[in-house]
């Protein structure tokens, strides 16, 4: 990142442009709890920790992986690093938002900020800007972000003069080749240099414990006991990062002031028995037309809004992100599909 100039938005206009921010990604977790993916002591924890390290004095970086693999924790994490040099303790914004929630003359007018009103460029300004779902840009947006990245400037609207781009940007999406789903090969051009690849959670069976123990350590301190450790490296999560935070917090309640045991996991999540595979060959909707079983979708107590957001990550993740089909398979227009991504957060 370049050294900051003098330029820097200051007390209201910032927290207007922060306000802006905060409309596009309202059902966004805060919980640093995220950042727990990078727990653990396999092959794939330290690559992903030195994946982090290496990125973390890029302007522009791109966080590839599954829903629910913990891009938006990697996204924190390299913020947390801060800029190469920069004071630690200096408060720098984190901005994110949603690429679904900008389109057109719009999506531009909230990027830019105008002369009245600060965008999300200057709300991240010093700090990270994350856009979620890169490649939902029009070709339009996507060439701003390409032209901003390769000059340092912007020119909100109205404006006469440009003024510096002071901000990281992260760019998550579940794409593996930007060059084929970004309309502007300049702007995958840029954000391809940097890359840090998130396996999904199912696959880090070994440090399952160590990124709950973190969750947990970042969400008030419970504590798991050694017999929880090895229900939860047995676990494939297919909700993710998500489903085991959400999980962890309902097994912390019932634990109260105690570890938590594979018991209170049980009265959380109904983890005795693992879900059941899709059938090796078979179309997503031939298993789901026959209804789901009490083993994909164990209840215990969990409420009927964790249990459809376990079913909606796992049927992207069988469609391997393609939204259509995942909408086909649920039985939803796209339109009520993007509406309960909203609703349950899932990137």
């Amino acid at each position: 990142m370049r050294p900051a100039s003098t330029h820097r938005p200051h007390g209201r206009a910032q927290r207007r442009a922060a306000g802006a921010a905060a409309s596009l990604a309202p059902d966004l977790p805060a919980s640093d709890a995220v950042e727990a993916v990078l727990a653990g002591d396999s092959d794939v924890a330290h690559e992903l920790r030195r994946a982090v390290e290496r990125g973390a004095p890029a302007r522009a970086i791109v966080v590839r992986g599954p829903a629910g693999s913990g891009r938006r924790g990697v996204a924190r994490a390299l913020h947390a690093r801060g800029e190469a040099g920069a004071s630690a303790s200096k408060a720098r914004p984190y901005i994110e938002a949603r690429c679904t929630g900008l389109a057109g003359s719009w999506g531009a007018d909230h990027l830019l900020g105008t002369v009245a009103r600060p965008g999300l460029f200057s709300a991240a300004a010093g700090g990270t800007l994350t856009l979620i779902g890169i490649e939902a840009l029009d070709a339009d947006l996507q060439s701003l972000l390409a032209e901003a990245l390769a000059s340092g400037q912007y020119l909100p609207l109205g404006a006469r003069a440009p003024l510096p781009l002071e901000l990281r940007m992260v760019a998550v999406t579940c794409d593996e080749d930007l060059d084929r789903v970004l309309a502007s090969l300049d702007l995958a051009y840029r954000l391809n240099d940097h890359c840090i690849d998130v396996p999904p959670l199912a696959t880090r069976g070994a440090d399952l414990p160590a990124i709950a123990g973190s969750a947990l350590a970042r969400l008030g301190g419970a504590s798991l006991s050694p017999e929880s450790d090895a229900v939860l490296a047995g676990r494939p999560f297919i909700g993710g990062l998500d489903e085991l935070v959400e999980l962890l917090e309902a097994a912390a309640r019932h634990a109260g002031p105690l570890p938590i045991t594979p018991e209170h996991l049980e009265r959380a999540g109904g983890l005795d028995a693992a879900p059941a595979p899709f059938p090796s060959g078979a179309p997503v909707g031939a298993s789901l037309a026959a209804g789901p079983s009490n083993d994909l979708l164990p209840l215990g107590d969990r409420s009927w809004r964790s249990v459809e957001r376990a079913l909606i990550v796992h049927v992207l993740a069988e469609s391997d992100g393609n939204r259509s089909r995942a909408a086909r398979v649920l039985g939803f227009n796209r339109s009520t599909l993007y509406n309960k991504l909203r609703q349950h957060g899932i990137e």
